[in-house]
């Protein structure tokens, strides 16, 4: 069936079943390859990750054409759209800007800047996806802290177009030319939606006298969340060289105000270019070596909508005929090079060594209003009337690494032992060791144990912005934090059995230093960037998959987690120290993201039809109550039920026609960690709509 999406395949111990793949057998299966759990391929079912697979096949088999509605099917993810018009995404309750890494063609694409990744990435062009559940910085370095999620682009001739409601559609195309000497590979795409036009009922500006609010009274309004992606492949390669350049663009709008209030003269634009060249040279039997030189160059171009249109200043009684707006600017390069060497020292044991050098460079950066912080007076055109200053301008860092990762296979049992050190120029180093070890008890039981740990590079953002001082909701950076981390342990045991393929495992995180936005005056306006706290988080997952015939096939998966949360003492007001220390122990756990999640799923085809059904639920979240303020906003977001539908027919061998259903059914949820998780009324903020889309897909022939 579907390989790891529609039919079963999230893959706790990091391998695929035989739904996955039509006329395969698990023999077959269990030789599958993967390349993210070691940068290197290797046999899934030996790789020291816990990985789900998500084969082309899969997403064209679901119907999907963002990255976001294929990731709200993996075990242990949480997916919703935040106020400002960006999806947030959490593995097992991890969720924080720049904790999962995001690689396509095994480049990162996270936005060091403010460490974000795009997670409704179009998929018409991606051949695959691995996802790996857990920590990935022994190999990847920053950012690979709740998981990565790693993109492999299409080679072959293609042609597609799709469209739906609110003016959504899409066109793409690919060509590749496979020589026995070399392959020369291009492809493209184009894709946009207006949204779902879902009805926003209340903001942070509902209350009386706000007579410029686009909610207050009788006066609703929906979501004007917008977005337009493009991207451009191309690939040389043979088998000692490779060349490739990968060119995104995305642009979207924010869904319900990145200040809590409607506003929809949002615009975020992002252009980002990554190159490189790598080659592999065989030095003799036992050693093989891979240079690699990269570059990445990103350009970011924010037009915040801070007000509406006709807002009137309480302070200084100016009107603001276009709105309260910030423009946001600013250019990021940067320069790497690798080297890996392959070792293969005998039958038994292999190694892995790198060394890695980055300079990254914030080039430009800059931010102008139409109006003065200081008596919020409007000026109409843009401009730095405060003299901000622009800590960040011009702020270089510089990255040396060095990994090793040994394997070893004996009998029945496979061993990794892995570690990688990261030096920076501007915070310090970190060291994170992995290990794993897969014991095969027989052809159909294996027992997995995995330790990882992993870190997060504070961004130039949290270190140094100070552009918003002054203005409500603003944040400090801060220059003495530490970087983001984590421990995990994990447990997995995986059966299989004739049609059936069941696992679960269970895990354990331990994140200390994480980076939250703190209002050390308990005032809910300015805050500051800061290193707040640990959390203790336990949990287990659950995975069935049924092989009923080679028409149907079925799956499910379900996750449960509690977080505990405790401040660190010494970067905190004493006040909210004491306070929360004096909670029962039930009020000391996270809330705010849904804690039980499960996911169910079937794939029938037959003939020419082939029909995708699925269903995702949440659990119920609350407001935290690590302090007086989050303790105050009394909210309670319902648990939620999902359905989606494609229903795809074959017209000819070649020509392929496809109707998708997405959302149906309502879903809420909070914008952030629960600060301001009740601006938006009792349920939190509505997401998307049902959405509808019909799509007419081309192949080529060989």
């Amino acid at each position: 069936m579907i390989i790891g999406l529609l039919c079963c395949h999230f893959d706790l111990f990091s391998q695929v079943d035989s739904t996955q793949y039509f006329n395969l057998s698990i023999e077959e299966l269990m030789n599958l390859e993967v390349y993210s759990a070691s940068k290197k391929k290797e046999n899934i079912m030996e790789a020291p990750s816990i990985i789900t697979i998500v084969p082309k096949k899969d997403i064209e088999k679901m119907g999907v054409y963002s990255l976001i509605d294929v990731l709200k099917y993996v075990p242990g993810f949480e997916t919703s759209m935040g106020s400002d018009g960006n999806y947030r995404v959490s593995i097992r309750g991890n969720r924080n800007d720049g904790n999962i890494l995001v690689l396509i063609n095994g480049q990162p694409t996270n936005n060091f800047y403010n460490g974000r990744s795009v997670f409704d990435f179009p998929l018409a062009l991606i051949e695959k996806i691995e996802i790996i559940r857990g920590p990935g910085s022994a190999l990847f370095g920053t950012n690979a802290v709740a998981g990565v999620i790693h993109l492999f682009l299409i080679e072959e001739n293609v042609i597609g177009a799709f469209g739906g409601l609110n003016n959504t559609f899409g066109i793409y195309s690919g060509a590749a030319i496979k020589k026995k000497e070399f392959t020369f590979s291009i492809s493209g795409l184009y894709q946009q939606s207006d949204g779902s036009k879902a009805t926003i009922e209340q903001d942070a500006g509902d209350k009386p006298g706000n007579t410029w609010n686009l909610t207050y009274d009788s006066l609703k309004s929906s979501t004007s969340r917008w977005n337009k992606d493009g991207l451009l492949n191309v690939d040389f390669y043979n088998k000692k060289f490779k060349v490739y350049s990968h060119i995104m663009y995305h642009s979207n709008s924010d869904y319900a105000g990145n200040l809590y209030i409607l506003s929809p003269g949002t615009v975020n634009k992002q252009f980002q270019n990554i190159s490189g060249v790598s080659f592999s040279h065989k030095i003799n039997e036992v050693i093989s070596v891979v240079p690699k030189f990269y570059y990445s160059y990103l350009t970011n171009d924010n037009l915040f909508q801070e007000r509406p249109s006709g807002y009137i200043s309480n302070i200084s009684n100016d009107t603001f005929v276009d709105g309260r707006k910030k423009r946001e600017s600013y250019l990021t390069q940067t320069f790497g090079a690798e080297m890996d060497f392959y070792i293969k020292l005998n039958e038994r044991w292999n190694l892995l060594s790198g060394n890695v050098f980055e300079e990254i460079r914030l080039n430009t950066y800059d931010v102008s209003r139409n109006y003065k912080i200081v008596g919020d007076e409007y000026l109409g055109s843009f401009g730095n009337y405060d003299n901000i200053k622009l800590n960040q301008k011009n702020k270089r860092r510089f990255i040396f690494a060095y990994f090793i990762q040994a394997d070893y296979s004996y009998d029945k049992i496979d061993l990794t032992i892995g570690l990688r050190y990261d030096d920076y120029n501007d915070f310090g180093s970190s060291l994170n060791p992995r290990m794993g070890i897969n014991y095969k008890f027989n052809e159909n039981i294996r027992l997995k144990g995995l330790y990882g740990k992993a870190f997060r590079a504070p961004t130039f953002k949290e270190l140094y912005d100070n552009t918003n001082i002054g203005n409500e909701y603003g944040v400090k950076g801060n220059d003495t934090l530490k970087p983001e981390s984590i421990q995990t342990f994990e447990l997995a045991l995986e059966g299989t059995f004739k049609k059936f393929v069941v696992r679960y495992n269970g895990f354990y995180n331990y994140n200390t230093n994480l980076i939250r936005i703190y209002d050390p005056h308990g005032s809910g306006s300015i805050g500051v960037f800061q290193n707040i706290g640990v959390t203790k988080t336990y949990g287990h997952e659950l995975e069935i998959n049924w092989s009923v015939n080679k028409h149907f096939d079925f799956y499910f998966n379900f996750c449960q987690f509690l977080m505990d949360f405790r401040w660190t003492k010494e970067n905190v007001n004493e006040a909210d120290y004491e306070f929360y220390e004096k909670l029962d122990i039930y009020y000391q756990q996270m809330f705010n993201i849904p804690r039980i999640r499960i996911n169910s799923g079937l794939h029938f085809h037959l003939n020419k039809f082939s029909l995708f059904a699925g269903l995702n639920y949440g659990g119920a979240s609350f407001n935290n109550h690590r302090f007086y303020l989050e303790k105050s906003d009394l909210v309670e977001i319902p648990p939620y039920l999902q359905a989606n539908f494609n229903l795809t027919y074959a017209i000819t061998s070649q020509f392929t026609a496809k109707l998708m259903v997405q959302n149906l059914g309502k879903k809420y949820t909070d914008p952030d960690e629960s600060t301001n998780i009740d601006v938006f009324g009792g349920k939190g903020l509505i997401q998307a709509n049902p959405e509808y889309f019909l799509s007419l897909i081309f192949k080529f022939k060989k």
